[in-house]
């Protein structure tokens, strides 16, 4: 098959990979644009553009995805298939009549449950005990054509978003092959989506912010869930602090939320909830780097009694 990969993040990688090792061809690979980022605002490229050029492979990051010259020359190149994971745009329905097969893609939930951007975030967020990978036909709906393949997995306690993500990243790679491998053998049997629509929304800065009057349980999720993008952030002393790990403690009581009610170097510090303590492992000050709990407490005296607040 004649492929055409579109992907930008490096849950694509390990499909890409599995393709080059394949029999397939990929013609080019097409990326999103470079974007500044870091505290320097440089121009970032993608994971897809640094491993593409690795591998030697063409290259395409075009800005307007309806321009004729884009269009043209996919169409020069006579593919016989799209495939789509984690691009970071969506396709125009124009694209696809280019590709005789049309276009599949890699989405990282059981379809329908979580369509949309951010679909690992939203399953560790909502306690969801199962997730797992769906190739599905492009259609103009996001992430609503039938269903070539599902594979579900559960989801491991205290595992946070980059840890799923990798993980089915590397489910997903063979599952991909294998279907090119039977819409190649025109054995392709796509099925309907069935069950209750929901949609994962992409992730804002502010969403990040901690509310302790939620379960600690529910807080958990939402520091799990939030790691790498956009992390988990309450105020102390003024200042913003990340929360990046933290350990439910269910059965206690006491405190008002919010509240810091014993500190330890070896455990971390028990924070008051709306129900039940929450226990903070690793933290990040304003402008300063990760640190464990014994980092943080050498650096950072905190006081029994003291209040993390939801604001400055």
């Amino acid at each position: 098959m004649r492929i055409i990969f579109f992907g930008s993040s490096s849950f694509a990688i390990p499909s890409l990979e599995s393709l080059l090792c394949s029999k397939e061809e990929i013609l080019t690979v097409v990326t999103e644009t470079d974007k500044p980022g870091g505290r320097s605002l440089q121009l970032q490229k993608s994971p897809v553009k640094l491993w593409a050029a690795k591998k030697r492979l063409p290259l395409l990051q075009p800005k307007d995805l309806k321009e004729n010259s884009f269009l043209s020359e996919l169409k020069s190149l006579k593919p016989d298939l799209l495939i789509l994971i984690s691009y970071g745009r969506i396709l125009p329905p124009l694209l696809f009549p280019i590709f005789p097969n049309g276009g599949i893609n890699v989405h990282p939930s059981v379809l329908p449950r979580y369509r949309g951007a951010s679909p690992i975030p939203f399953a560790i967020l909502n306690g969801d005990r199962e997730t797992g990978i769906s190739i599905s036909r492009m259609t103009k709906e996001v992430d609503a054509g039938d269903i070539l393949f599902q594979e579900r997995v559960p989801i491991e306690p205290g595992e946070d978003t980059l840890q799923l993500s990798e993980r089915l990243a590397r489910l997903a790679a063979p599952l991909l092959v294998k279907a090119v491998q039977k819409i190649a053998k025109k054995e392709a049997d796509f099925i309907p989506q069935k069950g209750p629509v929901s949609y994962a929304p992409k992730l804002r800065k502010e969403d990040g912010l901690v509310d302790w009057s939620k379960s600690a349980e529910a807080l958990s999720n939402q520091i799990r869930a939030f790691v790498p993008w956009p992390g988990s952030f309450t105020y102390w002393r003024g200042k913003r602090l990340l929360i990046w790990k933290a350990e439910p403690l269910p059965g206690r009581k006491g405190g008002k939320p919010g509240e810091v009610l014993s500190l330890s170097k070896e455990k971390g510090l028990e924070v008051a909830t709306g129900q039940g303590f929450l226990l903070l492992k690793e933290m990040q000050p304003e402008g300063k780097a990760r640190m464990g709990v014994g980092s943080f407490l050498a650096g950072h005296p905190v006081h029994s009694g003291e209040t993390f607040s939801c604001h400055p």
